[in-house]
């Protein structure tokens, strides 16, 4: 179910030809691969990593929050990474995969809005870095206003 919903997730966020990082001004950003094909149930892609979102309560999400990921750059600017963006999944986390090109890159953010086009978050994620190594798991958590 957890491989449907992240295929389903990918799929929905990587354009037809694989997408790209969002380019930053001054630094340039790697373009970021296609899913591996054809994951087992509840294995993490061996040549990659995956992170996860998940709220710090049991409250429910709204299914009209809206997650982008982004990046900051060595001058401390953030910069939002086209291809990883989009709504929690049914089971109030969100989970994208990582290539192996980038493990261990950072920092990064999440941040969740009330809808798309909001320019305003409603949370924000602690900075992170992507996996370390091949078959990695990076949980975070975010603390969120009751979706009610």
């Amino acid at each position: 179910m957890l491989v449907k919903q992240l295929l389903l997730v990918l799929a929905l966020l990587v354009p037809a030809g694989g997408g790209m990082w969002l380019a930053a001004p001054r630094e340039d950003l790697p373009p970021r691969p296609d899913p591996p094909a054809g994951p087992t149930a509840t294995a993490v892609p061996q040549e990659g990593g995956v992170i996860i979102l998940q709220p710090d309560t049991a409250e429910p999400v709204s299914p009209d929050w809206w997650i982008e990921v982004e990046w900051q750059n060595g001058q401390g600017e953030w910069f939002k990474v086209d291809g990883w963006r989009g709504t929690f999944n049914p089971d109030g986390r969100v989970v994208w995969w990582v290539g192996p090109e980038h493990l261990g890159q950072g920092p990064f953010r999440w941040l969740v809005y009330a809808a798309v086009g909001d320019e305003t978050p409603l949370a924000i994620s602690p900075s992170f870095y992507l996996p370390e190594k091949a078959g990695e798991t990076v949980l975070v958590t975010v603390s969120l206003p009751s979706s009610e």
